[in-house]
């Protein structure tokens, strides 16, 4: 009977000490990698800037996005934020909707954890109503989002909209209110 409680106790306290060499990360919940498009205002006929964003990132090797956008607007630049995200970024061939950006990076994950991936510049369309939206979708095949042992990251996104809004004299920052904001 002594003989059993141990063995009993044993294989107990070997369960426990297991149990305890387990890393606290394989328990915790992990929260998807955002891309994020920013909403802005517009005026008919005017430029505007559109950043896409990545937030909580885990670590990524590679990224193959696709962006589409409304008919009222005309992607005329894409500039890839190379100051942050080392490695090599594909330049789109032409600017028509939709369009791909290529991100990748064949040593290392990209571990910031938020980022700007690059910035769009639109032309809007000189006789897009005022008061509508145009929206900026993103989306993606989920082979196309990975780290350095190429396991595929999940990913949220957040789609962008450009609200095509007149002019309010003295809105200098394009909120459509004339405060303070507007004098720096």
């Amino acid at each position: 009977m002594k003989k059993t409680v141990s063995r009993i106790l044993a294989l107990l306290l070997a369960i426990a000490l297991c149990c305890g060499m387990l890393p606290v990360a394989a328990f915790a919940t992990s929260t998807p990698m955002k891309i994020v498009v920013d909403s802005v205002n517009a005026q008919p006929g005017g430029e505007v800037k559109v950043a896409v964003k990545v937030e909580d990132n885990p670590g990524i090797a590679s990224m193959k996005l696709v962006i589409g956008f409304d008919s009222v607007l005309t992607l005329t630049a894409v500039e890839y934020n190379t100051a942050a995200w080392q490695g090599m970024s594909q330049a789109p061939q032409n600017f028509k909707n939709p369009v791909t950006l290529n991100w990748f990076d064949g040593t290392k994950d990209f571990t910031e954890s938020e980022a700007v991936f690059a910035t769009l510049t639109f032309q809007v369309a000189d006789d897009a109503e005022e008061d509508t939206t145009a929206n900026i979708t993103v989306s993606y095949d989920e082979e196309d989002i990975y780290n350095i042992a190429e396991e595929n990251v999940e990913c949220t996104i957040v789609d962008g909209v450009v609200t095509i809004c007149s002019l309010v004299p003295g809105d200098i920052n394009g909120d459509r209110l004339r405060n303070n904001k507007d004098v720096f």
